[in-house]
């Protein structure tokens, strides 16, 4: 998906913004754990994770600029709320039978509420996704 997203950005000439969003559950708002270490630890790994698929591809996109913003909510929601002015917004789907045509909730609800284009790109599923 990033792949797909820098290629875009590339031949557009714009740049690229990734946004990473954690969504604690409205549960956890009045959760005097929500915001304990193993939290923080787990939000932590993930943008080390983040960072650390985006590094090698900046190498190979060095001509695009990529900005990474963090937020703390519902996915589409924010990605919504970004896409203000912006070309285009790609979205990962794993692939997955479950679901319509294996798009999940994000994907259907920016899909159906997005002023702009839309480009949802099949990632291969983890080891660990078959689980969930």
């Amino acid at each position: 998906m990033l792949r797909a997203a820098l290629e875009r950005a590339r031949r557009a000439g714009a740049e690229l913004v990734v946004m990473h969003s954690v969504n604690l559950r409205p549960v956890l708002v009045w959760d005097p754990t929500a915001n304990t270490p193993l939290v923080r630890d787990g939000q932590e790994r993930s943008t080390v994770d983040l960072e650390a698929a985006i590094e090698p591809l900046r190498e190979e996109y060095p001509q695009v600029q990529v900005t990474i913003e963090r937020d703390r909510g519902h996915a589409a929601s924010i990605v919504l709320a970004r896409s203000v002015g912006a070309q285009l917004i790609v979205l990962g789907r794993r692939h997955d039978a479950r679901g319509t045509w294996g798009l999940g909730p994000v994907a259907r609800e920016v899909i159906h509420n997005a002023e702009v284009p839309v480009a949802v790109v099949p990632c291969p599923s983890e080891p660990d996704d078959r689980d969930r």
